[in-house]
């Protein structure tokens, strides 16, 4: 069997390591990775918010934002306004929306952000409680780009960046007009 170069092999090593790098980024290998910026045409781009119920009076609804600037809102429960709403938004809004997605990283983000499993130390012994329950509500978030969709549940334990966006996606849909309650700007966390 021949040996290979010194020089070959760190050419080989080198591409083996950039290909498990594209992989843990979220690249899909079968595309070519593009020298430009990736475009896509506005009614191929999608945002939606799902809000779940909890315990109490937290508003159900679902809205979603279309990359032409369409609001359709569809209000459950806990809102001022059940049924579907319309409206509509700048195209400006939806691009500044979908960079906050991009800046947070929202396509490779986990599918999903549950309350963590507790445990207890006891005589010197970690015991698990099981899976901690939350009467908090959840965010379900859903991003369209083209062929590509990405849904992230956020209930517990989520990254800052991810845990602003349905606040942005309300705002930006001013699902107040139809839920009756406000929602303010969220703060981007120190160093983002």
């Amino acid at each position: 069997m021949q040996q290979l170069p010194p020089a070959r092999l760190a050419i080989i090593a080198a591409v083996f390591v950039a290909a498990i790098a594209l992989d843990a980024l979220g690249h899909d290998a079968t595309q070519p990775l593009s020298d430009g910026p990736i475009s896509y045409a506005p009614s191929d781009i999608a945002i939606t918010l799902e809000r779940t119920p909890c315990f109490g009076t937290c508003p159900v609804y679902t809205v979603t934002i279309d990359g032409l600037g369409r609001v359709t809102y569809e209000g459950r429960q806990h809102v001022m306004r059940t049924g579907r709403q319309r409206g509509t938004i700048k195209m400006e809004e939806v691009e500044t929306l979908l960079n906050e997605f991009l800046r947070a990283r929202f396509m490779h983000a986990l599918d999903e952000y549950r309350t963590r499993d507790f445990v207890k130390l006891e005589d010197g012994q970690y015991r698990r409680l099981g899976e901690g329950m939350s009467d908090l509500p959840s965010a379900i978030l859903t991003l369209t780009l083209g062929s590509r969709t990405k849904r992230v549940l956020l209930h517990h334990s989520f990254p800052a960046e991810l845990g602003r966006l349905p606040d942005l996606v309300d705002i930006s849909a001013n699902t107040e007009q139809w839920t009756g309650r406000p929602r303010s700007v969220p703060q981007r966390p120190p160093g983002a």
